[in-house]
């Protein structure tokens, strides 16, 4: 496990730069009682409206100066323009340098050109999460699932040896003419602690129960700005390895109920501000995603999908284990937690275990003194050859072993 002192960590998180959670952002409940009396006549109506129109005079100035002052509408972050400004891959290095019939008209990318990862992930619900409620309870039950796991098969995976991670995780409502004129699911996720402290996410993902649709979805990255190189990201590696990754991925939940999932992701190595999103931002980041949004909307400011929300902002703790499996000389199945060398990377499987806990507050997940509201183990497995050949199903048995052996652990442990 990354210590406390071993890990990257830009400071603590004010959580107040986020809207507070549970109360609606930038809006002030006015409630004013009315009595009408009708013997007073229109002397009292008009004292009235005097009343309500000062009202409204005051809560525009108040609105105004909560916005000023940024105490409860900014997050320290970049804007994206400078954010963009700061990337110098291939030509275009400003954020604003294309104009609105470049982003609208740029041809569309050969899919077959695209490097899109083929990933399966196996997934269960961690009910039992909600008794974690202490640091100790915490440790002992990620240590009894680690356990579990290697009890299906020996990876050697301990809680000290993995790597943890807190990110702070909203949604943008891309949805509407007041938005960008579709519903798209973006995801925002700002890593504050551990390997990937300072660095941000921004992905883009839809599911679909046909693997050629879920696959034609134009999810292609701006690759102009943000390369796609075959280098993948780790839990370890930062954000200039991988700039930006694509994949399609099969999703098995512990029901037994699937679906394909496409999803591309960008790594920036900054955190925008989080209100400061519009439609052009998006288009510049993924330029087919969003064809129904005509250009004189560019500008549409896009709002968090949960505003004013308890859930507008995640808070979440992670811990992950990456490990291959891969053939020998003798035709022998191995594991290493290491990036196997090239004779062997070709016929490997990378697999991500991960488990992923919510909480209801910043802290709760940094110190687990409470128990989180949702938990959940899942296993990412990548097709040969960092998921660019054919999947080996001996890999494939092997896991789903491992995500029945999970499901049991956890049934038995919500029963006690």
């Amino acid at each position: 496990m990354v210590k406390e002192d071993e890990m990257i960590d830009i400071g603590d998180i004010d959580m107040d730069k986020y809207p507070s959670e549970g109360k609606k952002y930038n809006k002030r409940k006015i409630s004013v009682i009315i009595g009408i009396f009708v013997m007073l006549g229109l002397l009292i109506i008009g004292v009235f409206v005097a009343v309500i129109v000062s009202l409204s005079v005051l809560y525009a100035v108040e609105i105004n100066q909560t916005s000023d002052s940024g105490t409860n509408n900014e997050y320290e972050g970049d804007s994206l323009g400078d954010i963009l400004l700061s990337i110098e891959n291939g030509e275009v290095t400003d954020w604003y340098t294309y104009n609105e019939d470049e982003l609208l008209t740029m041809p569309l990318p050969d899919i077959f050109s695209q490097v899109i990862r083929n990933t399966t992930e196996y997934q269960v619900t961690l009910h039992n999460a909600k008794t974690w409620s202490s640091p100790k309870k915490f440790e002992e039950n990620i240590k009894d699932l680690l356990t579990t796991i290697n009890n299906v098969y020996n990876l050697g995976l301990t809680y000290e040896n993995g790597v943890e991670s807190l990110r702070i995780q909203y949604k943008l409502d891309t949805k509407g003419n007041y938005s960008c004129f579709n519903d798209r699911n973006v995801r925002i996720r700002d890593y504050t602690k551990g390997p990937k402290a300072g660095i941000t996410t921004i992905d883009i993902k839809e599911n679909s129960q046909n693997f050629t649709e879920a696959w034609l979805f134009p999810f292609f990255p701006n690759t102009d700005i943000f390369e796609d190189p075959y280098t993948l990201w780790t839990p370890t590696t930062v954000a200039e390895d991988s700039e930006s990754s694509q994949k399609l991925e099969y999703d098995v939940h512990e029901d037994g109920s699937t679906k394909y999932s496409r999803e591309s992701r960008i790594f920036i190595d900054s955190h925008p501000v989080y209100n400061e999103w519009t439609c052009r931002d998006l288009v510049l980041l993924y330029p087919w995603a969003f064809g129904e949004l005509p250009d004189e909307y560019l500008d549409n400011h896009v709002k968090n999908r949960d505003e004013g929300e308890f859930n507008a902002f995640d808070p979440w703790y992670l811990i992950e284990h990456d490990i291959y499996f891969y053939y020998d000389d003798s035709d022998n199945l191995k594991t290493t937690s290491d990036v196997p060398s090239q004779e062997y990377i070709e016929s490997s499987t990378r697999c991500e275990f991960a488990t992923t806990v919510r909480y209801d507050t910043y802290n709760d997940a940094d110190t687990h003194e409470k128990a989180p509201n949702y938990a959940e183990f899942s296993v990412r497995a990548y097709s040969t050859n960092n998921g660019l050949y054919n999947w080996d199903d001996n890999v494939l048995d092997i896991l789903t072993n491992i995500q029945t052996a999970v499901g049991i652990w956890e049934n038995e442990m919500s029963m006690k």
